[in-house]
């Protein structure tokens, strides 16, 4: 991203993380990736600034997401550069509204997360 380090107090992702490292994207150098997409996040973001990502499970997107492994998208968040990484989710229980049958399942998977006050990116 073309900002300066530590130019945001708040980073709002919706639905998007899930495709960072999906194929289109190999073309790159480096090739995007989770990793390197909430590496950038951090980058630009304060210390103690907030990431609020949604992404959908069980949906589309690269296979961590595409298989619901919840606890493999959490751990991400892990190591020397976030904080207070919590979770929730919505859209599993949809009434009194009938749920498409092609979507069967999916939800979506709210992750907030500081970044840590000292830390090197």
């Amino acid at each position: 991203m073309g900002f300066p380090d530590a130019h945001f107090d708040v980073v709002y992702a919706s639905q998007t993380m899930e495709h960072w490292g999906e194929c289109w994207g190999s073309h790159r150098n480096p090739p995007p990736t989770p990793q390197a997409g909430l590496a950038e996040i951090a980058r630009v973001l304060r210390l103690r600034g907030i990431f609020f990502v949604d992404v959908p499970i069980l949906s589309h997107g690269t296979d961590i997401f595409r298989t619901g492994n919840v606890e493999g998208i959490m751990g991400l968040f892990g190591g020397s550069v976030w904080e207070n990484v919590t979770s929730g989710s919505w859209g599993m229980d949809c009434k009194p509204l009938i749920r498409n049958p092609r979507h069967n399942g999916e939800y979506v998977l709210a992750i907030r997360a500081a970044r840590k006050s000292a830390s090197v990116v």
